[in-house]
């Protein structure tokens, strides 16, 4: 599918702003491999959202609020533990 027919497709006009072919294709693809349409995929995040215990949610605060206290304390520097991706 390409960006004329993206746009032919969802009725969008002429200059309206679509994704690259690349980003097109890669969805399409994706699509294929796993039949999934965008809503099966919202309904799966609901479903995990919705298994969240209330335990979870409270380990999940204390650990935030600890790594708030961390970067306080080091003046907002990088955390040691935390390992970041450079290009």
């Amino acid at each position: 599918m390409t960006q004329r027919a993206f746009r032919i497709r969802f009725v969008l006009g002429r200059r309206a702003p679509v994704p690259d072919k690349k980003t097109i294709c890669r969805w399409v693809s994706d699509f294929r491999q796993t039949g999934q349409t965008l809503e099966a995929l919202k309904e799966a995040i609901r479903q995990e959202v919705a298994a969240i215990t209330p335990e979870m949610f409270l380990k999940f605060m204390d650990n935030y609020r600890e790594r708030l206290h961390q970067c306080i304390n080091i003046q907002g520097r990088h955390l040691s533990d935390v390992l970041f991706k450079t290009h």
